[in-house]
């Protein structure tokens, strides 16, 4: 048999028997008066807690907590906080009175609770008065609990063992695991060096962000401001070292990287060198905090947007807002327009007055305003003509009264579906989406009203494959056929189309050329329908001319308003076509 197994056995018999007999003799005896006092978690002012010859002290700021031993260092507020509420709502169960423990031979009977020198010791300081000591002793032989005494009062308890996981169980436990916190304080400037270096001010106008280094231009505020909280929020893995004489260079941080500085005026807050990755813990990178001189580990991904092109940190907005609008004026090549707001009406007043439609013209300000920058070709071009802005192919100038909100002069294309943009209050050359300036109108009867007043409509002219109907429209308000085939009239058929016809809304594309009206199939469909006005209305005549269909089974159709040579082309409802073949054939 072995005697060492036999050795301990016995011994533990003998710890549990002990345990047994207090338990049993101290089973009746209540925790009361001297023997245990809690605490207001609020009063404490300072926490310090001594194990071996390691020693951890926080103490309360107007902020939260900082830790003062073995470093000075921010502390975390939440697990300071848990580990007094739980120290201060323990539920201790007296096992032996002092009186007992003496009896037992004193102090050296501590020993078998863990509490001699081994013991962790907790010191807590408030304002007043003096400071309450606690030992924290070994676990007992059965059952989740733990022995621990208050040094100065009378007698040792157990208490529940889940205490203990809101005891630090290293020095580094409290330290403040994020690399900089700025909550709460002011600061206007931002600064990353490296392989992508500038240096950002907040703009005292809006609030938001101004690039001043390497150019002036302006920032991309939410993708700064991102960059800011992903630093703040990204936490410390570990703590490599603390010492201010520590050899950088095989950390990478000597030089390092990319470098992060937060500044209020010429003051540096936050300064924040990354520097290499360790073998040991590829995951991470290193960061030296300048401010504690000391160097973390943190999440490899937290470092990444440092070395983002400048290009991702700036303001890709092309427009600024143009909500209070009150006139654009479009320029393609030679020709150009007007187009001015009176209260919520549009309407073009060169080269010519008409009424303008005014859920187009709103629609087309929000394409303007929404032209994105997708590139950034150049800031400082040297040679205009190189991109085709000395003397741009389109322009347009959004103004508020007398006062230019934005005039952007468009350029050359660039490859297959961009084009080169520049503003004229700033010197850089700018790429946007060509498939967006396309969509922008190019002669004004692309966005003239073509509603009208159906029930004017007087006469109606049908040309179609080489013959003519015309329908007349008596005082009575009934149709009749004034020449071409006779008979085939519903006029609650044709009112109704008449109506639909003067509602069409639809997009809106610039005239085609000779070579595309006949890809269009213009001449192959070969059908026109003029309609004809009583005379006092604000039209004299709207001719629909249509061509061929789309895949979306819609028409091309070109719309001529009175004695106008210029056409709208438009895309035209299928199903509505179909109403006007019926209604307006000349058979």
């Amino acid at each position: 048999m072995n005697t060492r197994s036999t050795w301990l056995l016995v011994l533990l018999a003998l710890g549990l028997s002990a345990y047994t007999y207090f338990s049993e003799r101290s089973a009746s005896v209540a925790v009361s008066g001297p023997d245990y006092r809690s605490f207001d978690p609020v009063a404490i002012r300072a926490v310090e807690l001594l194990r071996s010859n390691v020693v951890i002290r926080v103490e309360r700021t107007t902020n939260g907590w900082s830790m003062a031993l073995p470093v000075a260092y921010g502390a975390q507020r939440t697990a300071i906080e848990a580990f007094l509420k739980g120290l201060a709502d323990l539920k201790p169960r007296l096992l032996l009175p002092g009186s007992q423990l003496a009896g037992s031979g004193g102090t050296n009977e501590l020993k078998a609770f863990g509490l001699d020198g081994s013991a962790l010791t907790v010191k807590l300081e408030t304002a007043e008065g003096a400071p309450l000591i606690y030992q924290i002793g070994g676990a007992t032989p059965l059952g989740p609990q733990f022995y621990l005494r208050r040094v100065g009062a009378d007698g040792v308890f157990t208490a529940d063992e889940a205490f203990l996981a809101n005891v630090p169980p290293s020095a580094d436990y409290w330290r403040d695991r994020s690399l900089f916190d700025l909550r709460g304080q002011m600061y206007d400037r931002v600064e990353v060096r490296g392989s992508t270096a500038f240096t950002a001010v907040r703009d005292t106008t809006n609030s938001g962000w101004r690039l001043v280094k390497p150019l002036s231009a302006r920032a991309d505020s939410e993708r700064i401001e991102a960059l800011i909280n992903a630093l703040q929020t990204a936490p410390v893995s570990g703590f490599v070292s603390d010492s201010p004489l520590l050899n950088l260079q095989p950390l990478g941080l000597q030089p390092p990287q990319s470098e992060f500085i937060l500044g209020q005026g010429t003051n540096d807050l936050v300064r924040l060198q990354f520097g290499g990755i360790p073998t040991n813990t590829p995951g991470h990178v290193l960061v030296r905090r300048l401010a504690n001189t000391n160097v973390v580990l943190t999440p490899m991904n937290s470092g990444l947007a440092l070395k983002m092109p400048l290009a991702n940190f700036r303001d890709r907005t092309l427009v600024p807002s143009l909500e209070e609008a009150t006139e654009v004026r479009f320029r393609t090549g030679g020709e150009s327009f007007r187009v001015q707001r009176t209260g919520t009406n549009w309407a073009v007043v060169e080269p010519q007055r008409f009424g303008a439609d005014r859920m187009l013209m709103n629609l087309v300000l929000r394409q303007i305003g929404a032209l994105p920058i997708v590139e950034f070709p150049t800031d400082v071009p040297a040679d205009l003509a190189r991109y085709g802005l000395e003397v741009p192919a389109r322009s347009v100038t959004v103004l508020n009264g007398t006062n230019e909100l934005v005039q952007l002069d468009f350029g050359s294309v660039m490859g297959l579906d961009k084009v080169y943009v520049r503003r004229a209050d700033e010197p850089s050359v700018y790429a946007t989406i060509l498939a967006e300036l396309r969509r922008l109108p190019e002669v004004a009867n692309q966005i003239r009203d073509l509603r009208f007043n159906s029930s004017n409509v007087v006469d109606v002219a049908v040309f179609q494959k080489g013959r003519t109907r015309n329908l007349t429209r008596a005082a009575s308000g009934e149709w009749t056929v004034s020449a071409g085939t006779p008979g085939g009239l519903i006029d609650e058929a044709i009112n109704e189309t008449l109506y639909r016809l003067s509602r069409v809304e639809s997009a809106r594309y610039t005239p085609p050329n000779a070579e595309q009206m006949k890809a269009l199939k213009f001449a192959e469909v070969d059908h026109r329908v003029e309609l004809g006005f009583r005379a006092g209305d604000d039209f004299k005549k709207v001719e629909f001319q249509f061509g061929g269909k789309n895949p979306a089974n819609n028409l091309l159709a070109l719309v001529r308003i009175d004695d106008d040579p210029k056409p709208v082309l438009i895309e035209f409802p299928g199903v509505l076509y179909e109403d006007v073949f019926r209604d307006f054939s000349a058979p």
